[in-house]
């Protein structure tokens, strides 16, 4: 920007008596990415600032002081165009006036750290206490300095040993022995954003799929984006719309007894994988039939588990419906799906089959209903002989084995439908029943212990934070351990349009979630 002289004047309806003068603006500061660049006064009516060559913007606030009772016209908090000199006005209460001239430009010298990718330099901005570099989350940058002559900077800095996200203090000392310490933090910008929703329950309490609510939700859903007043904003100035890269769905996907086998649930969902956004489903207590949903009298009686041959079927159908999901959502980026089979283990037994995921390098834990759901012998299906149950146990040493082997290192995604908290009774699959003891082989017996067993797993991985569903009331809570801890979210009702919108980074996981209504 080249400095451009013009000419001012000033109107005073009262000559003998005026009261704006060239002393009425006391500073002039341009502000810049958290930092201010003091204006200089050339001549009484224009003011020059000069910002360092990394300012390539041209759009600016300011900051100013005035005498008392003396305002400025247009507002210098404004972002207005510098690239031009931009005239103010002052003006007081009896209407004498004065014109004064900001002019920029940008030729003083930059002394820092930036990174650069070819001819593209990434410069810092002022994070509160630190100098942050943002640079594409698709480059391999290399760091760069520039420090007064005779000066020097301890340490060198070398990205190579300067991971990402790690905050820096670099001492600069200059030829005359001063020292300044200043800290920088250097990140790509890779965060992507996805969509956590409970309980569609499409085709129940009275919510029709031919009704067209549901996809007129899903549609809302897809017309986030569009919403500008919904952002996350992680770093200042950077801001991420909302856009999800990726959606789940936390369970209670259609109605009791569900014919499902997918055609439905792409109806619905399908617009999501159409636009390029993979939707992973997992079961929750309404898409699968447990093994003591009969009525009270004949449990107690150990006449009726509940587990029928149509409840198989109807169970069989809602892994057709989830694996859809899973093979749709691995057309579009979903990686390393792993399910947890009986099969692994020996067994034949049928089962809810629980399943992990990659995305952006995050490792998503899909625990169905729950990851202690129990499984199920074929033998039990026969109606004159009792239907026989077995844990899983073999599931979660499998589980704890590969998170310490190789999982643990990943950041990490949980969920299932029933949460953690408050939800004793229905982990035992039915409120109001207890798990039968004879049916019941697993060496984690109450809801206590496998909470704790589940909870350890959690906090095993690499910045953990858990989704659940089922209660159709929006709740979050904290669990801690000593130092470590994770955060629980219990999505809202789908029917009444509340869901979680999710900030994730890649190879890091969860930064924000927020809760909003479609």
């Amino acid at each position: 920007m080249t400095v451009v002289e013009v000419s001012c004047s000033s109107g005073k309806k009262d000559e003998i008596f005026p009261t704006v003068s060239e002393a009425s603006l006391l500073s002039f500061n341009v502000w810049y990415n958290g930092i201010t660049y003091p204006a200089e006064r050339t001549d009484g009516r224009h003011w020059h600032v000069n910002l360092p060559v990394s300012v390539t913007d041209k759009f600016f606030q300011a900051k100013y002081e005035l005498e008392e009772g003396v305002s400025i016209t247009p507002s210098p908090n404004l972002f207005l165009d510098y690239t031009n000199p931009v005239v103010f006005t002052l003006f007081d209460k009896a209407g004498n006036t004065l014109k004064i001239t900001v002019t920029c430009s940008n030729d003083r010298p930059y002394y820092g750290i930036w990174l650069e990718a070819g001819d593209r330099k990434f410069y810092p901005v002022l994070e509160k206490d630190e100098y942050l570099i943002i640079v594409p989350g698709d480059i391999t940058p290399k760091v760069n300095y520039k420090i007064e002559k005779g000066a020097t900077i301890s340490p060198e800095p070398d990205l190579s040993i300067w991971p990402e996200n790690e905050r820096k203090e670099f001492v600069i000392t200059r030829d005359n022995g001063s020292c300044s310490t200043i800290a920088y933090r250097w990140i790509r910008d890779d965060f992507f954003t996805m969509v956590v929703l409970g309980d569609p329950e499409y085709d129940m309490r009275n919510y029709s799929l031919n009704g067209g609510e549901i996809k007129s939700y899903v549609g809302r859903l897809l017309k986030l984006k569009e919403r500008k007043e919904l952002y996350f904003e992680p770093y200042a100035g950077l801001k991420i719309k909302y856009d999800p890269s990726l959606v789940l769905i936390v369970g209670d996907i259609n109605m009791d007894n569900s014919k499902d086998e997918g055609e439905e649930f792409m109806q619905v969902f399908g617009a999501l994988y159409n636009a390029g956004i993979p939707c992973i489903a997992i079961a929750g207590n309404h898409d699968w039939q447990p093994y003591h949903w009969g009525d009270l009298s004949d449990y107690q009686d150990k006449n009726d588990y509940g587990y029928t041959l149509n409840g198989s079927m109807n169970n069989d159908r809602t892994l057709k419906m989830i694996d859809r999901s899973i093979a749709e959502s691995e057309k579009l980026g979903i990686t390393d799906v792993h399910r947890f089979l009986s099969t692994d283990y020996g067994h034949s037994y049928r089962e809810v089959s629980p399943f992990v995921f990659r995305f952006k390098g995050i490792r998503f834990y899909c625990g169905q209903c729950y990851w202690f759901q129990q499984w199920y012998q074929e033998v039990g299906l026969f109606p004159t002989r009792p239907a026989m149950f077995y844990n899983t146990d073999e599931i979660i040493e499998d589980l704890e084995q590969r998170i310490d082997y190789a999982w643990a290192k990943e950041p990490a995604v949980w969920l299932q439908h029933y949460p953690l908290t408050d939800q004793k009774e229905w982990w035992h699959d039915r409120q109001g029943f207890s798990m039968d003891s004879a049916a019941n082989k697993s060496k984690w017996q109450t809801y206590e212990e496998k909470l704790e067993v589940l909870k350890n797993l959690i906090y095993k991985t690499t910045n953990p934070v858990f989704f659940a569903g089922h209660t159709h009331q929006s709740a979050n809570y904290t669990h801690t351990n000593g130092s470590l801890k994770f955060e629980e979210w219990v999505t809202g009702y789908f029917h009444d349009r509340w869901v979680y919108v999710v900030l994730l980074k890649e190879n890091y996981g969860v930064v924000d979630v927020k809760k909003i209504q479609l």
